[in-house]
């Protein structure tokens, strides 16, 4: 079905703000880049799942904008979970596990060791040490302390994270990763970030490969999903995709794919595209701009249209010069100051369609959202 394109503003058409119109009716739609990605799912009858977070130019949470736009409650929102702690991934979480008090709070289990609490203790004491999102994780933690009760669940691999069988069609979300491997990995790779005993205190700068990230399969009646984070594709074949294709027991070929670490080749893996993904996947990408890095640049995206014909983007990978009035101008140029880059406007592309009709999507793109 070709696409729909409309402003991505609140409020919108009623058309453009109504709730999926029935409660077997799945949704995904994916934000970005602002500086990364958030995604909500409606799970079906009324239950809601967000996935990591960034914010929009208000500096609210897109996801829950989104929500408000169509007359969704927060707590509806059942699951909230944070694929992993890298700043571009989790910018405004805190907010959104404040707003959905009645939200399992997911977080991954690459992450329950005490070198990152560490880090996380670090950042509540020392507010020089720059980083989101440890920063981010820090308010986090101080609102399970506050809120008695709520305990926060770590994703594993082949960890069942929230299920409903009645009313059906059943629906089911699970953990494909970290594995047990990708776990002690993160943990050796966190304790290097730690400061050392009379070092120099400065901000902690997360290292690669990202062996923390929580992949998701989603599975509503006959319609799947499959969510890759940012996991990479490792020379270790006890991580990354290769090891988790080997172990995962998917429930079906998904017909929708959350393209891994913004279509970046690191994390392209051509089995992933034979075994887990049905023939002509939608493939939803938000773009990641920062510094001289661009993704997905050109060959990405000649690579991803070649894998499918439905590849869609939540806006172009591409920075503006801000303008700026000629005497600012020319102060600059005295200065030989570099030119200052405005952020990509954020996008969203929605699918919808009925859980027994996985291959009838509907497709909008807001504001600048392209089909590739």
């Amino acid at each position: 079905m070709l696409p729909v394109s409309v402003p991505l503003t609140w409020p919108r058409s009623l058309a453009e703000t109504e709730p999926p119109l029935s409660a077997t009716e799945v949704e995904v739609s994916l934000f970005g880049p602002g500086r990364g990605e958030a995604i909500a799912l409606h799970l079906g009858h009324g239950d809601w799942m967000l996935v990591d977070s960034c914010v929009d130019s208000q500096r609210r949470p897109a996801a829950l904008a989104y929500l408000e736009s169509i007359g969704v409650g927060f707590e509806r929102v059942v699951l909230v979970v944070a694929t992993h702690w890298h700043d571009d991934h989790i910018g405004g979480l805190a907010e959104v596990v404040r707003a959905c008090p009645r939200a399992d709070f997911v977080y991954s289990g690459a992450l329950r060791t005490r070198e990152f609490h560490a880090l996380v203790g670090l950042y509540s004491e020392r507010s020089h040490m720059e980083s989101s999102g440890v920063a981010e994780f820090a308010e986090i933690t101080r609102i399970f302390k506050a809120q008695k009760g709520r305990t926060p669940r770590p994703a594993m691999e082949s960890r069942r994270l929230w299920f409903r069988e009645e009313p059906g069609p059943p629906s089911v979300v699970e953990a494909l990763s970290p594995c047990d491997a990708e776990v002690l990995r993160s943990q050796e790779a966190l304790a290097e970030l730690l400061p050392k005993e009379n070092s120099r205190k400065r901000a902690v700068v997360a290292s690669e490969p990202n062996h923390a990230s929580v992949v998701l399969s989603v599975a509503f009646g006959e319609t799947c999903l499959l969510l890759g984070a940012d996991l990479e594709e490792t020379s270790n074949a006890a991580t990354g995709w290769s090891a988790l294709l080997e172990r995962a027991k998917l429930p079906g070929p998904s017909s929708v794919y959350k393209v891994p670490h913004h279509g970046s080749p690191n994390a392209e893996q051509p089995r992933v595209w034979k075994e887990a993904l049905c023939e002509h996947p939608w493939a939803l990408v938000a773009p990641f701009v920062w510094g001289g890095v661009k993704r997905p640049d050109e060959a990405d995206q000649e690579r991803l249209r070649e894998r499918t014909d439905r590849v869609y983007l939540t806006a172009t990978p591409d920075r503006s010069v801000r303008q700026r009035s000629l005497p600012v101008e020319k102060t600059l140029a005295e200065m030989q100051a570099r030119p200052v880059y405005a952020d990509p406007p954020m996008g969203q592309v929605r699918l919808r369609c009925e859980a027994e009709n996985k291959d009838e999507w509907r497709v909008t793109l807001f504001g600048p959202a392209f089909r590739l």
